[in-house]
């Protein structure tokens, strides 16, 4: 357990100008351990392509500003009225932290959409600096077998793919695709073999797809594909004669669901191309134009969008759209609301449990700058972290 002093100031980084390098600093001060909140001591944080992009200014931000947002550490101090945890906790938080507890969100179970929510490394200070902030309603324990440099990516985009497959509502069986198997794709593919679905994975690099194949036999998808050197036409042949469709015993006509997690326009293109009828489309990255689609295509095939974000909260073993606002508040349906932090744990012990590989490349403090050089070289595959401590 920790229970050194808390110092005063602290090291790290700023964003002080978009499009510029962030700007490390040894004498910036340590957050005041608010109201119910807890400030953390961190030990790592991942670097995400979010961090990448809004440094370059695509949302008006409050700089200067400490990015990251997929934070891990230990419990320096506990603020008042602050419960659930004690100083020497291992904990990772998601991005949230505040909410007003009275508006329709909150009402609703949804504390992440309240208007006065704010998101770390977005709307708040976040992780790339010796201390941050947490909200306990977002923070979870790690498993004391879990490093916090694995940890880290599980904050954001483990949590992202794992929430967008629960989300879809699949039965254990169905079929998954995964296009974009780099730092979330290859977490998505494990996170969908472990539920029991049948997976491919589809992406046009080699680095990525090398991954996946190097991935433990019961968690490597059943196909792996190069869309680069393969027509759609002959990706479909490949899965309707390699998997079959479990709720019917035929063979496979497409995907039930498909995560698409990568900025590549085409790529959406392709995931619709290879739904079957009634799949779900996953909005998981985050093209920086619009993405277009044909009308005829999502009635033809009856398609449901849903958008690839953290937890959020959810009824346990319900898909998206399973019920109602209304009902959320006055029934049951004999499912239980799950928060976001329970979401949290349910992953984690999947991770644990199944042994997830989390590929990470591991930075200093030191090298951030190169960190962010390197996040789009050729070849680079996994989640970035910037590790603080042991």
């Amino acid at each position: 357990m920790e229970n050194n002093p808390l110092p005063s100031h602290m090291n790290g980084y700023l964003l002080e100008e978009f499009g510029k390098p962030y700007v490390y600093h040894t004498d910036m001060p340590v957050p005041k351990v608010e109201r119910g909140m807890l400030l953390i001591r961190a030990k790592a944080c991942g670097y995400c392509h979010t961090d990448m992009i809004l440094a370059l200014g695509v949302a008006p931000l409050p700089i200067p500003l400490v990015p990251g947002h997929e934070m891990v550490g230990v419990v320096a101090a506990v603020g008042e009225d602050a419960t659930g945890f004690t100083v020497g906790d291992r904990v990772g938080t998601l991005l949230y932290r505040g909410s007003c507890g009275k508006c329709r969100e909150c009402i609703r179970g949804t504390p992440e959409s309240c208007s006065q929510t704010v998101s770390a490394g977005i709307t708040a200070h976040g992780g790339i600096a010796q201390y941050f902030l947490a909200d306990p309603k977002w923070t979870v324990r790690l498993p004391e077998s879990m490093g916090f440099s694995k940890a880290a990516p599980l904050m954001c985009a483990g949590s992202t793919v794992y929430h967008s497959l629960l989300r879809c509502g699949v039965d254990s069986g169905g079929i998954i695709g995964v296009i974009g198997v780099g730092g979330l794709g290859h977490l998505a593919v494990q996170f969908a073999k472990a539920m029991g679905h049948k997976v491919v994975a589809i992406d046009v690099r080699a680095a990525p797809l090398e991954l996946c194949l190097a991935l433990p036999e019961r968690l490597r998808a059943d196909l792996v594909i190069n869309s680069k050197e393969t027509s759609t036409e002959e990706i479909i042949k490949k899965i309707e004669g390699t998997l079959t469709d479990d709720s019917v015993g035929l063979p496979a006509t497409g995907f039930d669901a498909v995560l698409v997690c990568t900025d590549v326009q085409p790529a959406y293109a392709l995931g619709i191309e290879l739904l079957a009828k009634h799949g779900t489309l996953v909005f998981v990255g985050v093209p920086e134009a619009p993405v277009p689609m044909s009308y005829t295509a999502f009635i033809g095939k009856d398609i449901t969008v849903v958008a690839g974000v953290v937890p959020c909260g959810r009824w346990s073993g319900i898909g998206v759209g399973g019920i109602s606002a209304k009902s959320r508040i006055n029934e049951n349906h004999g499912k239980r609301w799950m928060t976001s932090a329970e979401v949290m744990d349910d992953m984690l012990d999947l991770v644990e449990r199944a042994g997830i590989h989390v590929e990470i490349l591991e930075y200093g403090m030191d090298d951030v700058g190169k960190m962010v050089n390197e996040f789009n070289a050729e070849g680079m595959k996994g989640r970035l972290v910037v590790k603080m401590e042991d």
